[in-house]
């Protein structure tokens, strides 16, 4: 949220948000069967993501450039719910969150800062028991949460 924040206060509309265009600096190996453990997270202040794939990208100002952003925080939001609205049973706030920044059409859409800054308060409201909390959810797919089949690694910053 916080990459398509900075682009938008710069005038520039990505215009192809998607989970294959987003990057981290982890290395996350996969399991190869849906029994086995899996990293659940990569956890730490160190973590640092990025977008690739400008090819798409408006910039600077033009009657496209408002309808790129509103696209660019619909697109976020389809693209971090698969992995983050899972939560839900222990962050429900999560869930109007995501469901506003859906709402391409609607007044109500919040602009990527505004999203970035509910997501920074529903993040500070955690509390460290909450974040404590085994989250059965694999992810989050039309309208279903996908229950895990095997338990969560948790990994920090110092792990990878």
């Amino acid at each position: 949220m916080e990459a398509v924040a900075f682009l938008h206060e710069h005038n520039i509309s990505h215009g192809d948000i998607l989970p294959q265009n987003m990057m981290t600096d982890a290395l996350i190996p996969q399991a190869k069967k849906l029994t086995e453990p899996r990293i659940a997270g990569v956890r730490g202040p160190k973590r640092r993501y990025a977008l690739i794939d400008f090819e798409t990208a408006i910039v600077d100002y033009s009657p496209e450039l408002l309808a790129g952003f509103k696209k660019d925080v619909r697109d976020l939001a389809s693209a971090l719910e698969f992995n983050l609205r899972c939560i839900e049973d222990v962050i429900p706030d999560i869930v109007p969150l995501f469901d506003a920044m859906k709402e391409y059409d609607s007044p109500a859409q919040p602009s990527a800062a505004a999203a970035l800054s509910r997501y920074e308060e529903i993040c500070g409201s955690v509390s460290a028991e909450e974040l404590e909390l085994e989250v059965q959810g694999r992810y989050w797919h039309d309208g279903q949460i996908s229950l895990r089949l095997a338990p969560c690694i948790h990994v920090s910053d110092g792990d990878t």
